[in-house]
């Protein structure tokens, strides 16, 4: 990240990509998880090595890389695996941080954390100018004190030197982490925007063809 930014809090999704980049392993096998992450992730992050990138787009489950991350670690012993998820996609698993600690994995949770669904409540906006959905929770979840409940490391970062500090603890550690990284829930996604823009043009085409008015924000 460019030298203003290394302490600006909160921390932008680009530069959290671009320091786990300069950070990480060239052959960590690397976990992404559903929602916006999945967008930042596909539109930033540069695989170096093939078969070192995992994203479930068969279901499209939240909270898959949450667990598919531990088996992996006990099969590939001598490898790191980190997993990159949103703050609601791991609310929907995250018990298995326990499961890394009983059987000393070191496995590094990254969660990507802007307080509630944010691809719902960015395309919501994007797409309508208004949200419809509950999709902001009203209690910020801590997962580093989660996770030190559950006997892992963990911590709290909000912004890129915070997470520089934290990923270099935790790779040095061998022992299960949680990052708790705060991000700034206003930066929309590239992927996520030009999606809305899609369906935007869509609706107004239909609306249009069909004789009733076009769709409107």
């Amino acid at each position: 990240p460019p030298p203003h930014e290394l302490e600006t809090k909160p921390l932008k999704p680009q530069w959290m990509i671009q320091v786990l980049r300069l950070l990480l392993p060239a052959n960590t096998l690397l976990f992404v998880d559903i929602g916006n992450c999945m967008m930042w992730f596909g539109h930033f992050f540069e695989v170096q090595i093939p078969g070192t990138y995992f994203i479930n787009l068969g279901f499209g489950a939240m909270g898959h890389a949450v667990a598919a991350a531990v088996g992996a670690q006990v099969t590939a012993k001598n490898r790191r695996v980190v997993v990159v998820t949103g703050d609601a996609a791991f609310a929907m698993n995250g018990m298995e941080v326990h499961t890394a600690v009983e059987q000393q994995l070191p496995v590094i949770w990254i969660v990507m954390n802007n307080s509630g669904h944010g691809m719902v409540h960015q395309g919501e906006m994007v797409l309508r100018g208004s949200v419809v959905s509950e999709s902001k929770f009203s209690n910020t979840i801590d997962f580093s004190k989660l996770s030190q409940a559950l006997g892992a490391l963990g911590c709290k970062v909000e912004s890129a030197k915070e997470l520089n500090d934290a990923i270099t603890v935790a790779l040095a550690s061998e022992r299960p982490t949680v990052i708790d990284v705060i991000i700034d829930s206003e930066e929309i996604p590239p992927g996520l925007s030009q999606r809305a823009e899609a369906l935007k043009k869509a609706f107004l085409n239909k609306k249009t063809a069909s004789g009733m008015p076009g769709f409107s924000t």
